[in-house]
């Protein structure tokens, strides 16, 4: 009896050990793009403003020179429990980023008011952006001319001329 108890302990012990193992090759790696940088940044672009907020779902920016982005900042209104709103971003009506804007940093006040960002910690070319979620809860209002507030954080690039 006790010979067959050891067995079943031993089988079982396997059985969660490869099965611990198999988890272990499923998981994701981390979203880059949801880990902050550690060095601060200044602000480059925003149409930030302290107006009423109505709903949206994108947002269009223009980066007028070549730039390090840290992060990109967007004022949203949270779901209840919601942490994590999966966003596209295009340039040139081509996607360029597909990830999630982590939930930070909400207003005192009004708690479902809070960032969504995302630190893409990469260069971007001048151009036209287009940032668009999943949900129609970006801030927008008439002082940011009807589009999605943001913030783009980061630093210009100096081009040494000859």
């Amino acid at each position: 009896m006790n010979k067959n108890f050891l067995i079943v302990a031993c089988l079982i012990g396997v059985t969660m050990t490869l099965s611990a193992c198999s988890n272990v090759s499923k998981e994701k790696s981390a979203d880059l793009g949801n880990i902050p940088d550690t060095k601060v940044y200044d602000e480059l672009y925003s149409n930030n403003n302290i107006g009423s907020c109505a709903f949206t779902d994108k947002s269009t920016f223009e980066i007028t020179e070549k730039a390090y982005i840290s992060k990109i900042r967007m004022w949203y209104y949270w779901k209840k429990n919601e942490t994590q709103l999966p966003f596209t971003l295009e340039k040139d009506g081509e996607e360029i980023i597909s990830g999630v804007l982590m939930r930070e940093g909400c207003d005192p006040y009004q708690t479902r008011w809070c960032e969504g960002n995302y630190y893409p910690k990469s260069y971007f070319e001048a151009g036209i952006y287009n940032l668009e979620v999943e949900n129609a809860s970006l801030c927008q209002n008439s002082e940011s001319d009807g589009n999605g507030m943001y913030q783009l954080l980061g630093e210009k690039i100096k081009i040494e001329k000859e």
